[in-house]
């Protein structure tokens, strides 16, 4: 969608707006895929050593806290690319309805990304670690 809109900006827009769209589609693919090859499979272990008594203390390589410190808020980046297409996609009658779509797609988005967060900040993390507590201490 945001795609049909590219040609009739001037360039330096388009190029600011395209780039920075790209860059944000990276940023979430990167964010997903670290969470599920890192975390998922790291909890994933801990659960399953919670659960058969393994001992998971000489296994001790990462931590939930490295995944806090690395975790980047992409519902942020999100809502600076939304208030990009607000302030530079033209709202010409021809694509009125076409901007007022993409604009509610990233408004979906954007909540959507807050509530994952909102579950890894307040769900996940204070779960694993408890977890990790029970079992490296």
């Amino acid at each position: 969608m945001l795609m049909s809109f590219l040609p009739g900006l001037q360039n330096a827009v388009r190029i600011t707006l395209q780039t920075f769209f790209e860059d944000y589609i990276q940023d979430v693919v990167d964010h997903i895929g670290y969470e599920e090859q890192v975390v998922f499979p790291y909890v994933s272990n801990l659960l399953k050593h919670t659960v058969d008594g393994g001992d998971l203390k000489q296994q001790q390589v990462y931590g939930i806290k490295i995944f806090e410190e690395r975790h980047t808020n992409i519902e942020d980046k999100l809502s600076d690319l939304k208030n990009l297409m607000v302030k530079y996609l033209p709202p010409t009658a021809t694509h009125r309805f076409l901007r007022i779509q993409i604009i509610c797609e990233l408004l979906d988005l954007e909540q959507d990304l807050i509530n994952h967060a909102r579950l890894e900040d307040q769900i996940l993390i204070p779960l694993v670690e408890q977890l990790e507590k029970q079992y490296y201490s």
